[in-house]
């Protein structure tokens, strides 16, 4: 669609965390042409773990609609892991976060990227003791 010249009535922010069903997050009413350019921003507050879509729909005012790219976001999936204490001597605790929902692995990897201990947590742990 060669929307060049149409009068815009609004711009639709998009999210989806599949990249097929797409959530309204923001409606903004357009001021101007498709040719002009038009700033604005958008943060999702709550976005999906992992890979996160978003797209952009144009209204015209003739009622036609056209839509951006689709842009492919990656947030952290690790929320919450922690390692304490600071400076530790003997042995540290590893806090697993939202990983304490599911069986996870803590690797402890030297400067190398040699691994220099494994330590496997069964669903339900949400802290992992290490002996270092």
């Amino acid at each position: 669609m060669d929307a060049s010249g149409s009068i815009l009535w609004q711009n639709n922010i998009g999210g989806s965390a599949d990249g097929v069903n797409f959530a309204p997050m923001q409606k903004i009413t357009a001021n101007g042409t498709a040719d002009e350019t038009q700033n604005f921003n958008e943060i999702d507050d709550q976005p999906a773990k992992g890979e996160n879509f978003y797209h952009l729909q144009l209204v015209y005012t003739d009622g036609s609609v056209a839509f951006s790219n689709v842009e492919k976001l990656q947030f952290p999936i690790f929320a919450g892991v922690g390692i304490f204490p600071n400076q530790a001597s003997d042995n540290v605790v590893v806090a697993l976060g939202d990983f304490s929902k599911s069986a996870a692995t803590v690797q402890l990897v030297n400067g190398l990227g040699k691994i220099v201990l494994e330590k496997t947590a069964t669903p339900g742990t949400e802290t992992l003791s290490i002996e270092i």
